[in-house]
């Protein structure tokens, strides 16, 4: 029962802060802290910006889930590279 919790506050942690956070942060490096002005005015800057957020909260939410035992996605990946790429046998 206690795996099955974890895994839930986990997959909501993940969800949150990978929906959440990368918008937040590119509304304030496009738009300024009290959206007065905007810095960046092309909307392909800010997806391009927003991608990239989205991806390390992500990369960030997986790493958490593998070293706290709750998703073994990303030691998956990882163990997928040692084999491919030649690090393990």
């Amino acid at each position: 029962m206690g795996e099955t919790v974890m895994g839930l506050l986990y997959a909501i942690f993940s969800i949150f802060i990978t929906l959440f956070f990368p918008k937040q942060i590119t509304d304030v490096i496009c738009y300024g802290r009290h959206r007065d002005r905007e810095n960046i005015k092309s909307k392909k800057i800010y997806c391009l910006i927003y991608v990239f957020w989205t991806l390390f909260f992500g990369l960030f939410c997986l790493m958490m889930g593998s070293a706290s035992g709750v998703n073994n996605t990303f030691d998956r990946v990882l163990d997928y590279y040692g084999l491919n790429f030649g690090e393990y046998d």
